[in-house]
């Protein structure tokens, strides 16, 4: 990944780039931590978390995504991203349901879990108020926004988070929800009207930003005649100031200043 980001980078220096920042690949079972015998040993999986964070973004990252979805890892992040000087690196927790939506992609890249693995602290979709609550306990240590997946699966929670922060948030339509709507041959009507695969697709952007979103991340890109939200970086939401003073978490106010890009 470092390879990839900074040959994004030296390529096209304004672009923003985002990262998944989890340890589920250095694990035997694919999980998204560290366990001493039975026990998940939260510390050490959150320090690595934080070096894996900074070696991106010394790499030139933008966005760090912290999906392994454990308590005190964001705050972790933080204080290591601020303390190697990159304070105007942002961090995106995921807010991850349970679903059978990312088999798809982890299946293709052989990268799925050992049975049971990685669900310890997944969401069960029954309980959107556990989302919600999971998501401001993450703004409360640190993060500047939030990542939400499956994307269309978990627009109520985007809703009710939004009455509650400010921050931005990302849905994620996963790679599951993309096969399951995009058609095989996508068609266009004899009349040149909207194809298939748009008519299908464009509901997994627009029915977010309708509840509040920032733009969704989705494997289907942007739909014909349907482009993303205008925004800043490349239509990613602003990211947190280069500033040494800032307060864990935001539950109001405006989003923060958008970031210069790197040079």
């Amino acid at each position: 990944m470092v390879r990839a980001i900074r040959a994004v980078k030296d390529t096209e220096p304004g672009m923003a780039v985002m990262t998944e920042n989890c340890l589920c690949g250095h694990t035997d079972t694919g999980e998204c931590h560290l366990t001493v015998g039975a026990r998940i040993d939260l510390e050490t999986t959150a320090a690595l978390t934080a070096t894996q964070a900074v070696i991106q973004a010394g790499a030139g990252a933008d966005i760090v995504g912290l999906a392994a979805m454990t308590r005190g890892t964001t705050r972790a992040v933080r204080q290591a991203l601020d303390e190697a000087g990159h304070r105007d690196v942002a961090t995106m927790p995921h807010l991850i349901f349970d679903s059978a939506l990312y088999e798809g992609y982890r299946t293709t890249m052989r990268a799925v879990p050992a049975p049971a693995a990685r669900r310890p602290f997944r969401i069960s979709p029954r309980s959107p108020e556990t989302a919600v609550d999971t998501g401001l306990a993450f703004l409360d240590e640190g993060a500047d926004m939030l990542l939400l997946e499956p994307g269309m699966l978990s627009v109520d929670v985007l809703a009710s988070l939004r009455v509650r922060t400010a921050a931005p948030l990302m849905p994620f339509s996963v790679s599951g929800e993309y096969t399951r709507l995009a058609s095989p041959r996508p068609t266009r009507p004899p009349d040149g009207g909207t194809s298939t695969r748009s008519r299908n697709c464009s509901p997994c952007s627009n029915g977010p930003e309708r509840t509040g979103s920032s733009p969704t991340r989705q494997w289907a890109g942007p739909p014909p005649g349907c482009p993303p939200r205008p925004g800043p970086a490349g239509g990613l939401p602003p990211a947190r100031p280069a500033s040494p003073a800032r307060s864990p978490g935001r539950r109001a106010g405006p989003p923060p200043a958008a970031r210069r890009p790197r040079r």
